[in-house]
């Protein structure tokens, strides 16, 4: 670790320790219990994660379930989802990408299409730092923007001491961007885990536990409500295997890593059209400039191939170099004696 990474890292652990011993059961200002919230993601500058998701409908007797598989560098995130059968990996649903403001998604038999993040509410993909702390999840929200970076400015604490499922608590009442009421349980302990969520605009109740003790939760449950408080569905994630040791390259976010086939076609929802065909390295003009420029590199990369016909030629043409080099100028002039 550098010198400046290591000096950024230790300011914001300062900063979370500093807002940890001013902000828990005396707390007088929500403001900064949310900014506490912040400081823990937001120092998860990279890593991944493995979650399994469980998503059952008041529509649908049949649970439907999938395996995530998430790096995260910065801004940049990746979505590998696969369907789950019986606790097995089962069939890949998609690869999705976002990186800056544009997203990069493939679904099987369909190639590759190009798109803002604004559009990407279509699918499954999110920063993972926001997982528990924010109750709407988005390919268009950066943690860096939607993660109170000012704090709330009318959030107010409804109770400093109260207590839920066994854990000590903050209860925090707050209104967001357009008004949106929530209610925040944000537990009395370092990292600030927060516990629940009830979000008034979307009538969703988040709850998180965090039995490893660690800035992620281990397990999420979303229950969404109908108007009238019935429960809809529910949505249970188990996050495991987290890591933010792991460093992802930068090659992991390009397009290249949508594991495309040589030949799919690669759609721009920006301008509603083909923008060109894969051919393992970048996008040909046509499917069938794709093959060939991936033929003609594929080439290159083994050498020119040689033939055991061309090989048997050659090895014909030594014994005769051999014959006139090495045979015939010591033995010849004796047959003509």
């Amino acid at each position: 670790m550098n010198t400046w990474k290591f000096s950024t890292y230790l300011t914001i652990m300062l900063l979370m320790h500093g807002l940890y011993n001013c902000c828990n059961v005396n707390a007088i200002d929500g403001s900064a219990l949310l900014l506490g919230v912040r400081a823990s993601r937001i120092a998860l500058t990279h890593g991944k994660m493995e979650i399994h998701l469980k998503k059952k409908s008041s529509f649908s007797p049949v649970p439907s379930e999938s395996r995530l598989l998430i790096f995260w560098k910065g801004d940049s995130i990746k979505f590998i989802e696969n369907r789950e059968e019986d606790g097995k990996i089962g069939p890949q649903l998609r690869i999705s990408i976002r990186t800056e403001n544009e997203i990069r998604y493939t679904y099987p038999g369909y190639g590759g299409i190009l798109d803002t993040a604004d559009h990407g509410h279509r699918f499954l993909l999110f920063d993972p730092r926001l997982l528990g702390v924010l109750p709407v999840l988005s390919p268009s929200m950066y943690a860096k923007n939607v993660l109170f970076p000012e704090g709330i400015q009318d959030g107010k604490l409804l109770d400093n001491n109260v207590e839920l499922d066994g854990n000590k608590c903050v209860h925090l009442f707050f209104r967001g961007l357009g008004g949106v009421a929530f209610e925040y349980w944000i537990a009395d302990e370092p990292n600030f885990p927060v516990l629940k969520i009830r979000d008034y605009n979307n009538d969703t109740i988040t709850e998180s536990s965090y039995e490893s003790k660690l800035v992620f939760p281990d397990q999420i449950k979303v229950t969404q409500l109908s108007s009238n408080g019935d429960q809809v569905s529910v949505t249970e994630m188990k996050i495991s295997d987290v890591s933010t040791d792991y460093m992802p390259s930068d090659s992991d976010f390009t397009l290249e890593n949508l594991e495309l086939p040589i030949g799919a076609r690669v759609q721009d929802e920006r301008v509603s059209s083909v923008v060109g065909f894969w051919n393992g390295k970048g996008l040909s003009e046509t499917q069938r400039d794709a093959f060939e420029d991936a033929e003609l590199r594929s080439r290159a990369d083994r050498g020119v191939a040689i033939s055991p016909g061309v090989w048997f030629v050659l090895f014909l043409l030594l014994i005769v170099l051999l014959y006139r080099l090495v045979w015939f100028p010591f033995f010849a002039p004796s047959f003509r004696s």
